[in-house]
């Protein structure tokens, strides 16, 4: 499993995510392409993922993950650019 920093920030263990979980790439491009440095680079293509929901489909030994954005393809991403919706719910219900 990989884990993602909660929405908030708060320095925390994060959420953990299974490959097959869906994500959103959760930042614009301008933020992305500076997230990137030093996470597998920026593809011009990858600007087409910013604000969609896909696919988590592996996760390497760096804890940077490869989502695939259907109609788009899979690219590898800085897990601070990733949300997971479900996990974001699961989150807020605890504040309520």
């Amino acid at each position: 499993a990989g884990l993602l920093p909660f929405e908030e920030g708060e320095s925390g263990p994060g959420v953990a995510l299974a490959i097959g979980d869906e994500v959103r790439i959760a930042v614009g491009e301008e933020e992305a392409k500076r997230l990137q440095v030093g996470h597998g680079g920026w593809n011009d293509r990858m600007a087409r993922c910013c604000g969609r929901m896909g696919r988590l489909s592996a996760i390497d030994k760096a804890g940077d993950m490869k989502v695939l954005v259907p109609g788009v393809g899979a690219f590898v991403w800085n897990p601070a650019a990733l949300r997971a919706p479900h996990a974001q719910r699961w989150h807020t219900a605890l504040l309520e």
